[in-house]
């Protein structure tokens, strides 16, 4: 649990449920945890003022939260001086970094937006990756250096390997890490989807970090992560707009069919039920109508329960 990233998040309005959860349990484990967060939200108010510069005095800020925590650490309950776990010079350290921290995140995630891709286009780093932007979407450059995006809508990404240096993918609920490697990112109000071609990738989420090599997927939407194996021919499916199968289990479509839009097909019975072989090229997708060409091909049975679709059965 990485509880300053969390505090973070939470000042800036960004937590997830699950991030909100864990504070308030951080919260009640301990009262000087409560205190800490309570002091930390008295100087992230204070520090409003400087939040439309990139660059401040860190020097007179230390100071100001210094004379902040010696003031604190005057405060007495029934009689006796109560008694911090850190010494003053850590906390304001801690507390220093906090302000920074939030102030640069801040600056970053509210002034920088500048669009490097979108609809269809193709991105072109300096040290010969490329970014591939799929229709609708957009790729924002997060740093200088191009080495932090934050992605709305679906790419498909090539990162050259480097010593030393790592790309970060932002998405609204995770973030991912890579070295070099090829992989698609699917990034929508309601999930975030990660799946590798080549190499490994680290996604992380609010409860830890989750490593993904070649011929995975996974889709977090705030709540639960899934993981699948991956169709060699359609990681890219949210870019080239393409679903194409030559001789497919059914079970792998419907794995992929969840990728692409959402985890919105469920198997009523067991994975091995559902080994009809499906051969077909899908480029209008659209689930309603790629379940229905289905149902006239190998025989599939389904219905709609809400927001999803439960396959009930297959006769090929």
């Amino acid at each position: 649990m990485n509880i300053d990233r969390i505090i973070g998040r939470f000042l800036l309005g960004k937590q997830s449920q699950d991030e909100l959860k864990t504070l308030e349990q951080w919260k009640t484990d301990a009262q000087e945890n409560l205190k800490e967060l309570q002091g930390i939200q008295q100087l992230w108010r204070d520090s409003q003022g400087l939040q439309d510069y990139q660059d401040f005095n860190v020097d007179s800020a230390l100071a100001k939260l210094e004379s902040t925590l010696s003031n604190d650490k005057n405060v007495h309950h029934t009689g006796s001086k109560v008694k911090s776990l850190l010494s003053l010079k850590w906390i304001s350290g801690i507390a220093a970094s906090f302000l920074i921290l939030f102030l640069g995140y801040q600056y970053m995630v509210t002034q920088q937006t500048t669009v490097v891709g979108s609809n269809r286009t193709v991105h072109l780093l300096a040290d010969g990756s490329s970014i591939e932007v799929a229709d609708g979407s957009d790729l924002i450059l997060a740093d200088s250096n191009e080495k932090v995006f934050k992605l709305k809508g679906s790419a498909y990404f090539e990162i050259e390997k480097q010593e030393n240096t790592q790309i970060e993918i932002l998405t609204d609920y995770g973030e991912i890490i890579v070295v070099g490697t090829a992989f698609a990112v699917q990034s929508t109000d309601d999930y975030t989807t990660v799946s590798v071609s080549e190499g490994k990738v680290n996604f992380n989420i609010a409860n830890g970090s989750f490593p993904l090599t070649a011929g995975m997927t996974a889709s977090f939407d705030g709540q639960s992560m899934t993981v699948h194996t991956l169709s060699s021919v359609n990681f890219k499916s949210q870019v080239t707009g393409k679903l194409i199968y030559d001789s497919v289990p059914l079970y792998q479509v419907v794995n992929d069919l969840n990728r692409h839009f959402g985890n919105k097909i469920l198997l009523s019975e067991e994975e091995s039920n559902f080994g009809c072989k499906v051969s077909s090229v899908f480029s209008d997708l659209v689930l309603a109508d790629i379940l229905q060409e289905l149902s006239l091909t190998i025989g599939l049975k389904f219905h709609k329960e809400e927001n999803k679709y439960v396959i009930d059965s297959v006769s090929c």
